[in-house]
């Protein structure tokens, strides 16, 4: 039996004045309510129904959140491509430098390098929390660290994945930095007017161009990171418009 059906049950004529100063208290009853000396089934109503209504409201509240989530294009581009394609799950390669963080080997997960997960706990991961880090979770990263807090969000449609799979792979300032360039913008790393009224039918094609630019130069200074080109460039090139 919950609490609320024994509180309802307990036929009392009258609260005691210290129980009904800590309805007062709560805010549920009001001080003139409680200077009425209204009867304790009264005021036991009153209180079921305020905690009710407040269990309603959070569970609307929850159910709304998570209807959101579901119908979100770039959460679902996110789960489908980023993920689903291009990412996947674990791998701890010994050459890939986004499997380290604060001198340990990591991994990477869903594509979650270690510092962004250092980044999301508050402390250093161990591979042990890499490998327990679940798709959902993955996808909220993206899309509150990559996504919003970049302000990729802001760009137009057109551009806004390609930007988004490149920040992903590279960091967003320097896939924001990077596209601003195409664009013969400042390079800032921040995405202002400038940036958005600089994009045009053309764009997207130029920063693949550029992407492909800045993955062959990072092999020709780090020869053991030839082995990733073959996937970097396919990737890139999956964002093409004109192929």
């Amino acid at each position: 039996m919950s609490p609320i059906l024994r509180r309802r049950k307990a036929n009392v004529a009258e609260l005691d004045p210290a129980k009904i100063q800590q309805l007062v208290d709560k805010g549920l009853v009001s001080q003139e309510t409680a200077a009425q000396n209204v009867p304790a089934p009264m005021i036991m109503e009153h209180e079921e129904t305020q905690l009710v209504q407040q269990a309603r409201d959070a569970s609307l509240a929850l159910a709304e959140k998570t209807a959101q989530k579901a119908n979100s294009p770039i959460r679902q581009y996110l789960t489908d491509v980023t993920i689903g394609e291009h990412e996947k799950g674990f791998q701890n390669a010994k050459q890939d430098s986004g499997n380290y963080v604060d001198g340990k080997l990591v991994g990477t997960n869903f594509g979650i390098s270690a510092p962004i997960l250092k980044s999301f706990l508050g402390r250093t991961p161990t591979e042990e929390d890499m490998k327990s880090l679940t798709k959902e979770q993955a996808v909220d990263i993206y899309e509150k660290q990559f996504f919003k807090r970049s302000g990729i969000d802001k760009l137009p449609e057109s551009i806004q994945k390609a930007t988004l799979d490149f920040a992903i792979n590279s960091g967003p300032k320097k896939a924001i930095m990077k596209l601003q360039k195409t664009l013969g913008v400042v390079p800032s790393g921040i995405i202002g007017p400038e940036t958005l009224e600089a994009i045009d039918d053309t764009s997207v094609d130029k920063y693949v161009d550029e992407r492909i630019k800045f993955f062959k130069n990072i092999v020709k200074h780090n020869p053991s990171q030839k082995r990733f080109l073959k996937g970097w460039l396919k990737r890139a090139e999956s964002f093409r418009l004109r192929k």
